[in-house]
């Protein structure tokens, strides 16, 4: 009996560590990153984001509709068009369904799409220090299993039995 109690103690308090853990992270990493999904058209058939700075190294991800698309410098801007986007574009670090990250990078650039009708953009910049925190969201979520585990274990668990004498 006094194993399950410190068994569902334990995880008790694991559970809340790690959700507290989780949390912490979330915030830090929520109110250091700069979400935004502003297009504005730059000249016929071509749209431009924002002002995109990264004056810190950081993580930009960005969802685009377009394939046509790519993360220009702003002193390349002028001499980008559909045909050599790919000559000034910023390689991404991966992709995968229209969704492009680049990892590291520093710098000031526009995210730009050649499209027939207005594109759908969206960026999102988490500078290096804050995606740190995102570790700590890993590390409660494995407390928190742990803290599952520990109190299903302190439910489930039974006193041995006594031999009957």
């Amino acid at each position: 009996m006094v194993m399950r109690k410190k068994l569902l103690f334990t995880g008790l308090v694991i559970l809340i560590l790690g959700v507290s853990v989780i949390g912490l992270g979330l915030v830090r990493v929520e109110s250091s990153s700069i979400r935004s999904t502003q297009v504005t058209a730059y000249s016929q058939g071509e749209y431009v984001t924002g002002v995109i700075n990264l004056s810190v190294p950081s993580v930009l991800t960005v969802e685009s509709s377009s394939k046509d698309s790519g993360l220009i410098p702003t002193s390349a801007l002028s001499l980008v068009n559909e045909s050599n986007i790919y000559l000034y574009a910023i390689r991404p670090n991966a992709s995968s369904g229209g969704i492009y990250s680049y990892t590291n990078i520093s710098g000031i650039y526009y995210y730009v799409v050649f499209s027939n009708t207005t594109p759908t953009v969206s960026h999102l910049i988490t500078p290096l220090n804050a995606a740190v925190y995102a570790t700590l969201i890993f590390i409660g979520i494995v407390f928190s299993i742990v803290g599952v585990v520990a109190l299903i274990l302190g439910v489930v668990l039974k006193a041995p039995q006594k031999p009957v004498t």
